[in-house]
C-alpha cells in the first residue's frame, strides 16, 4: 500500500478531524492546519508528499496556498476540496486534483494511491 505524509488544511474543525482520522487509519502520516498561515509554517518544517487543502479559507485561500506551497516544495502533490471553486477557478494554480464538497473520503484515498489520473474528474455522490 502506498502511504506517505499528508498536510491537511481545512478551516472546518469537524471536516479536518474526520479527514485526519480517515487518512491516518489508511496508514498516512497526517498533520493538519486550520488555515494557510499554519500550513505554510508546517511546510517549512517537514517534507510532505501531499497537500490536501480546502479552497475557500480566511487569510490565504487554497489557490494562493497551492502556489506558495509549490514554491516551497516543488514535488508536492496538491489536491483541493471545495464547494465553491470549479476547474476554471484553479486552471492557473498548481492543483493536481479538485474534489467537490461534500468530499468522498475514498476518492481522496484513491488519488493518494495514484488511482486517479490528474485529468479524470473524481466521481461525486
Amino acid at each position: 500500500m502506498k502511504t506517505g505524509s499528508v498536510l491537511l488544511v481545512e478551516d472546518d474543525i469537524s471536516c479536518r478531524t474526520l479527514l485526519s482520522l480517515e487518512l491516518r487509519s489508511a496508514g498516512y502520516d497526517v498533520d493538519s492546519a486550520p488555515g494557510g498561515r499554519e500550513a505554510l509554517r508546517l511546510l517549512e518544517t517537514k517534507p510532505y508528499d501531499w497537500l490536501v487543502t480546502d479552497g475557500r479559507m480566511a487569510e490565504i485561500d487554497g489557490v494562493a496556498l497551492s502556489r506558495i506551497a509549490k514554491k516551497i516544495r516543488p514535488t508536492l502533490g496538491i489536491a483541493m476540496v471545495s464547494a465553491v471553486y470549479g476547474e476554471r477557478d484553479v486552471t492557473d494554480a498548481p492543483v493536481d486534483k479538485l474534489f467537490p464538497k461534500p468530499v468522498v473520503v475514498d476518492d481522496i484515498l484513491r488519488w493518494l494511491r495514484g488511482e486517479f489520473p490528474s485529468q479524470e474528474p473524481a466521481p461525486c455522490r
